[in-house]
């Protein structure tokens, strides 16, 4: 038998590290998909808007710290490739600090995040907004599980092991559906009862990565001391990759927020719709991060070990991939887009509204998926800076186009937006990392 070549080599990494990825990434729309699913078979139809609203909301809350997630991935990887077991237990230390940290300053931001849910539905119905504000007072109780989540699946990603955060998001997943069901179904709690499934699913990810990582990495941890948490060695730069990250997310999550914003404006019947065609980018977008994820890992781990050749490599498979999957994604949802928006709603109005944008949807594959590679690519090498820019301009295109182009157009000039947001991404990003090449560092983080 021959020895597998070193691009079948490359090509097993990169397939083990994705495959779990992927199925951890769509465990999280997946639940989004059971809180609209149960919500869009709800009596009132004003109970799928409720929760579209309250989950953008408190999400873009959430991703304004998932620069915890990000920073700690890309620098785990490396201290990795370097084979450094201190840093990688400094970085463990840093990544759990962080997180209880950020999830005092959540809580305190409740309260803020409930006057934005009042700022989004003022021009919806009074149910609407009542709902939104239940959904987010009882959803924000979980931010210290959401927040360890963060640090410790990017310190198992770092780890190059992808396994660990599938199996907890997998098992997440029934909890919530569980949980959610049968305390709406039977109970018949409603948005309540869906807020409550999905914090008692955060909690046992948590503890579930967190018995893992005591028990699977003993030899590594219990080598830790005060000093690993203590240690400033190399702050600055987490502090730096942690400013630039959250400036990214803040905008990310600008957007998000506004596209549901826009929605609302439009009417229930809009919100509801924009929410059945935002699932659609949420799958995608997640199975796409699957394969971003194991850039990150793989990126960080041979940039941290001084292999550019690799990391070469490592980018032309991911990107040669994405083209293919972009393209079958785009005609798969252009040509059939009922049995989603079906799935997700009883409400033939949603539903034939969707309908009118699904091709606007459809595109997101293909304008998009080179922006979530390079994100996961920058992250691995803690480029932070190039992530930071990309979306300060395609941020600036988004908001232009749609102010331009709405008295023209209508909603399609929200659609039209966001797809030209996702390109533009991806054209700053490339430009960034061939015109300014990066430069192998070997010291410790």
């Amino acid at each position: 038998m021959h020895a597998p070549s070193r691009e079948q080599s490359l090509n097993r990494q990169i397939l083990w590290l994705t495959i779990p990825n992927i199925v951890s990434n769509i465990t999280v729309p997946l639940l989004s998909l059971i809180d609209i699913g149960l919500a869009g078979h709800m009596a009132h139809p004003e109970a799928i808007g409720s929760v579209t609203v309250a989950a953008t909301i408190t999400n873009t809350i959430y991703w304004l710290f998932g620069f915890i997630r990000l920073g700690t991935t890309g620098l785990v990887a490396q201290a990795y490739g370097r084979q450094d077991s201190s840093d990688i237990n400094r970085q463990l230390a840093r990544g759990i600090t962080m997180a209880l940290l950020c999830s005092v300053v959540v809580l305190l931001a409740s309260p803020f995040a409930i006057l934005l849910s009042g700022v989004v539905t003022g021009g919806a119905t009074e149910r609407l907004g009542a709902e939104a504000e239940q959904y987010i007072q009882i959803i924000f109780s979980a931010a210290p599980a959401v927040m360890l989540i963060y640090a410790l699946n990017g310190w198992f990603i770092g780890m190059q092991n992808s396994r660990v955060p599938m199996i907890a998001s997998m098992s997440a997943l029934v909890v919530n559906f569980l949980v959610s069901y049968t305390l709406v179904v039977h109970y018949q709690m409603g948005v309540q009862g869906l807020a409550i499934g999905t914090c008692v699913a955060q909690y046992s990810q948590a503890l579930l990565l967190l018995a893992t990582l005591l028990v699977k990495y003993r030899y590594l941890v219990r080598h830790m001391t005060l000093r690993h948490f203590t240690d400033t060695k190399g702050y600055g730069r987490y502090l730096i990759i942690g400013r630039d990250l959250m400036l990214r997310s803040l905008l990310l999550s600008s957007i998000s927020l506004f596209f549901t914003y826009a929605g609302v404006r439009e009417g229930t019947i809009a919100v509801g719709a924009n929410a059945l065609l935002m699932q659609f980018f949420s799958i995608f977008s997640y199975f796409m991060d699957g394969f971003a994820y194991a850039g990150e890992s793989l990126s960080g781990r041979f940039y941290g070990a001084g292999r550019m050749d690799q990391l070469r490599a490592v980018i032309t498979r991911l990107f040669a991939i994405g083209v293919i999957l972009a393209l079958s994604a785009t005609i798969l949802f252009a040509l059939y887009p009922d049995g989603l928006l079906r799935f997700l709603s009883s409400h033939e109005e949603i539903v034939t509204y969707a309908k009118q944008y699904h091709h606007w949807a459809a595109l997101i594959p293909l304008v998009g998926f080179g922006a979530f590679l390079w994100d996961g690519i920058y992250a691995g090498t803690t480029r932070s800076a190039g992530l930071k820019w990309s979306m300060i301009g395609s941020s600036i295109v988004f908001f232009a186009l749609y102010y331009l182009l709405y008295n023209s157009l209508g909603m399609t000039a929200l659609w039209l937006a966001f797809d030209s947001y996702l390109l533009v991404r991806t054209v700053i990003l490339t430009v960034i990392w061939y015109r300014r090449p990066l430069r192998v560092s070997t010291t410790c983080s």
